[in-house]
């Protein structure tokens, strides 16, 4: 039987690489492997490194990868400015190998990173030990997203481990059924820190969606189905890109319906920051029978604004974060016609982007310009552009594709999975 000692290190490989408990067979033979002598926690990493699972974080750019890393292993973003810049760079400059650099990494946690990991690793060995004392079923997309899921809540805290370690046992129990659905999507009461008085809440992919008192419940319901539509597009039961949903979750991102303006002032100061807010009046799960173009379902421009902002632009930081001198916010410079840090009296004839909002900064105006593309592509702008022409003149996927290449090609890439058809609220996954 293997060590402790060997089962922590490869445990915490796959939750760094994968994002989830290892299977049992994979960690005995690893562990097994490592108290051997036969092989060492580099070469376990470089062989990681060229699996399948492994292929979308690897083909990550230097940055996005090392930020994967951190939200994978410490459930945190990565922060350039305090965590610095020494692994990009040595992986840029071929000092050193991607997976060394994440075995690295690992090595040298600190702080509330030590104690993210060491949760992490605890939750997860009573994942792998439930399913290996039960003898369940342990493979494929849908199982692997499940038992991720588990993981994605654990933080620093220390009594995450006992609430995920009785998630950890509710999800190999469901795998025993054969009905491993961890997206019911049902309003449940909750006691999350900060949401005191936003008493309903549902959780979409480990993501909370908020109402405050008087809101529909079908408008409560109505933006979870668009946020998980959103976040599964293809609708098969697991998220399109599991970094960004991660992204959210460790940002603390959430998205909080309010019937007055005044209903999230309830919030903590700290959280309100990492709240969107969506309103009851503003939220038109009718919209996708009706179409009229005055009375638009703005559940689908708010939510996305979290999703571009909390994920996109924390998981691939050079292409969509939102300062300047990256990819998108190079693009957003030639369609407002120029690089405004601050907007102009008046925009230049060329420009087809002209949001004049004072109090939107350039940051807002990259999140502004990534729903108008993405929103236009899909194909809900496509009646509007009498009522949004004066903000944004691209308002279908051809004239995204004509006008705006760069955007069109940065949000059809297939690596970056963004939606490919427009929620509609009726999320139905296919878990089986």
């Amino acid at each position: 039987m293997a060590t402790t000692a060997s089962t922590t290190r490869v445990q915490e490989l796959y939750i760094a690489y994968f994002g989830r408990p290892a299977d049992a067979a994979g960690l005995a033979f690893y562990a097994d492997a490592l108290d051997a002598g036969t092989t060492t926690i580099s070469a376990i990493a470089s062989s990681f490194g060229t699996s399948a699972e492994a292929a979308p974080i690897v083909a990550l750019s230097t940055s996005a990868y090392v930020s994967a890393v951190y939200l994978q292993a410490f459930g945190r973003a990565y922060n350039s400015a305090t965590d610095g810049v020494f692994w990009t760079d040595a992986i840029t400059a071929g000092a050193t190998t991607k997976e060394s650099a994440m075995v690295q990494i690992l090595g040298g946690a600190g702080g509330t990173d030590i104690t993210a990991v060491a949760n992490k690793v605890a939750v997860a060995n009573t994942y792998t030990t439930a399913v290996t004392t039960d003898s369940k079923s342990y493979a494929g997309a849908t199982a692997a997203a499940a038992a991720k899921a588990v993981l994605d809540n654990v933080t620093a805290t220390a009594s995450t481990v006992t609430s995920g370690n009785a998630a950890a046992q509710t999800a190999v129990t469901a795998l025993a059924a054969g009905t491993v659905d961890t997206f019911p999507l049902t309003i449940t009461s909750h006691t999350d820190p900060g949401y005191e008085l936003l008493t309903r809440k549902i959780d979409v992919f480990g993501i909370g969606i908020y109402a405050a008192d008087g809101v529909a419940e079908n408008k409560l319901v109505h933006a979870a189905h668009v946020l998980a539509e959103y976040l599964d597009n293809d609708e098969d039961g697991v998220v399109d890109n599991l970094l960004v949903v991660d992204a959210i979750i460790a940002s603390k991102a959430s998205i909080g319906l309010w019937k007055n303006e005044d209903d999230l002032d309830v919030i903590t100061e700290g959280q309100r920051e990492f709240t969107m807010d969506l309103g009851d009046t503003e939220t038109r799960p009718e919209w996708h029978v009706n179409n009229e173009p005055t009375a638009f379902d703005a559940s689908l421009e708010e939510i996305l604004h979290s999703i571009t902002q909390n994920g996109y632009a924390l998981v691939y930081p050079e292409i969509f974060g939102e300062r300047t001198g990256t990819s998108v916010a190079d693009a957003m410079d030639v369609a407002r016609g120029g690089q405004f840090i601050e907007i102009p009296e008046q925009y230049p004839e060329s420009a087809w982007y002209t949001y004049d909002d004072p109090s939107c900064d350039y940051q807002c105006m990259i999140t502004e310009y990534m729903y108008w593309g993405l929103s236009s592509i899909l194909g809900a702008q496509a009646s509007r552009l009498d009522v949004i022409g004066q903000e944004w003149k691209l308002n279908t996927a051809e004239l995204v594709e004509t006008n705006d290449p760069t955007l069109y090609n940065l949000l059809t890439d297939d690596q970056y999975n963004f939606p490919t058809y427009l929620p509609d609220g009726t999320y139905t996954p296919d878990l089986l």
